[in-house]
């Protein structure tokens, strides 16, 4: 009686061993998707990487382990036995691999690493790309992949005691299989991924050529706005400000359409906001944002610029992020948070600058200003024509220390005490573009103060002063 039930104890052992074999192998396939997602959430918009690419890797990756399970399955094959015995101890060694040494992707290769090669490489690979973003929260998904793995390897060797010696060579030439398509065929998926990853570096290379000049584009474009808002509100004194945007297009004055955005400000947009009209229905003020609406866009970041003729510029991280994730991108804030900005392209640091050189005492005669300008060194900034005409070229380190904009400049001396000295002088600044390279024309004397004026003339001494910077608000004070 003991002689019949032991062959069919072991039977039912090693059907179970089966089994269990063959679910630890779906329950590693489906391990993959989850790999696969986090990677694809935490990698950039890349269109075909974020879809097709995670796609491949299940695969590639998880494909092996579905085709072992069903042969358990369905035939109990041997040659899948032997397969899945190579996998699962492949996969343990190089986790473990993995946690010792490291993610060097060589190491892991010269070590044997072709499974979790191809599973770090590729986690690598998005995350590289991403200046290491990616959290490293990501990497616990090894940890039920590792015991899975050491399940899938304890039943596929508890069904191997049932092989005879005649079919010994097939769960062989499954351990073969295996191993030959995880240190062969596996790596060849990096190699993919290591191309796409070369052709998108290549496509951001391209687009950061142009980041320099996009960043001076979009703030000159803002300025083109803003004269057409304010020859708009010379047309309707009344009014004042248009209430929308379509006040300026060809559906209005036709001063500037702000729905042609190619070039260097393709994959980008203007946006408007009127402020709240006073007590007689008039419009004193506005506020525009330029903003990208896409990764594949030149430039970053969002600029703005209000009734007072200054240029922003403004870093919310919250919508670079959502571009560069390919998520749903958030409208920059209209009104902008006042914390949040720094104007850009303006000459009063420059003007200041050169009215600290202008006033350094002289040695014998004390505060006395030159007949020329740069006789004292003070034209750091300023460079002369063939006709001895004086310009100057702001720019803002965020932008890539590119001119945003550039300034004539007229220096006068007043009260001629020598034939180089004066007792004053004046000093104007005026865009030599109104309405490209600014909107703000300025006016400064020996008494420091430097006075404005938004329109297309030169500014005076009655024009109002510059105002000293308050707390959480951005002023060229």
């Amino acid at each position: 009686m003991t002689d019949v039930v032991r062959p069919t104890t072991a039977a039912a052992d090693r059907g179970t061993a089966l089994r269990s074999a063959a679910d630890c192998a779906l329950i590693l396939a489906g391990l993959m998707v989850p790999i696969a997602i986090v990677v694809a959430l935490f990698q950039p918009s890349w269109t075909r990487t974020t879809v097709w690419l995670p796609v491949l890797f299940i695969a590639l990756a998880g494909g092996p382990f579905v085709i072992v399970a069903r042969a358990l399955q369905r035939e109990a094959a041997t040659w899948a036995i032997g397969a899945a015995t190579g996998f699962a101890w492949m996969t343990m060694l190089l986790i473990v691999d993995v946690a010792i040494l490291g993610d060097n992707l060589r190491t892991i290769w010269a070590r044997g690493g072709g499974l979790l090669w191809l599973l770090v490489g590729y986690l690598m690979v998005a995350r590289g790309m991403i200046s290491n973003l990616m959290p490293n929260s990501g990497y616990v998904l090894f940890i039920p992949l590792f015991i899975a793995s050491a399940y899938l390897a304890k039943h596929a060797h508890r069904a191997r005691k049932g092989i005879d010696l005649l079919t010994n060579h097939e769960w062989f030439r499954g351990l073969a299989l295996s191993l030959g398509y995880v240190l062969i065929g596996l790596p060849v998926f990096l190699k993919v991924a290591g191309g796409v990853e070369n052709r998108e570096l290549a496509k951001r290379d391209e687009r950061s050529k142009h980041f320099s000049q996009a960043t001076v584009d979009v703030r000159k474009l803002l300025r083109q706005v803003q004269n057409c808002l304010y020859w708009y509100e010379s047309e309707h004194p009344k009014e004042g400000f248009p209430r929308d945007r379509g006040a300026l297009g060809p559906a209005g004055i036709a001063c500037f359409d702000t729905t042609a955005m190619t070039g260097t400000l393709a994959h980008s947009r203007v946006r408007y906001i009127a402020s709240a009209p006073d007590t007689t229905g008039r419009i004193a003020g506005f506020w525009l944002v330029a903003e990208p609406t896409s990764e594949d866009a030149f430039w970053r970041k969002q600029y703005y610029a209000d009734e007072s003729g200054v240029v922003y510029f403004a870093d919310l991280l919250g919508r670079d992020d959502a571009m560069f994730y390919h998520r749903k991108v958030p409208d920059s804030p209209l009104p902008p948070p006042g914390e949040s900005l720094q104007i850009v392209d303006s000459p009063v640091q420059e003007l200041r600058s050169m009215q600290e050189s202008l006033r350094k005492p002289d040695d014998e005669l004390g505060v006395v200003y030159p007949t020329r300008l740069e006789e004292r060194g003070c034209s750091r900034t300023v460079w002369f024509d063939a006709d001895r005409d004086m310009f100057m070229s702001v720019s803002s380190p965020f932008g890539g220390d590119v001119a945003g904009g550039t300034y004539a400049v007229v220096y006068r001396p007043r009260r001629t005490l020598t034939d180089r000295t004066a007792a004053g002088y004046i000093m104007e600044a005026r865009p030599v573009q109104f309405g490209v390279d600014g909107v703000r024309s300025y006016w400064t004397d020996e008494l420091g103060r430097i006075h404005w004026t938004r329109e297309n003339r030169a500014a005076t001494a009655d024009v109002p002063v510059i105002e000293d910077c308050d707390v959480g608000r951005p002023c060229e004070g």
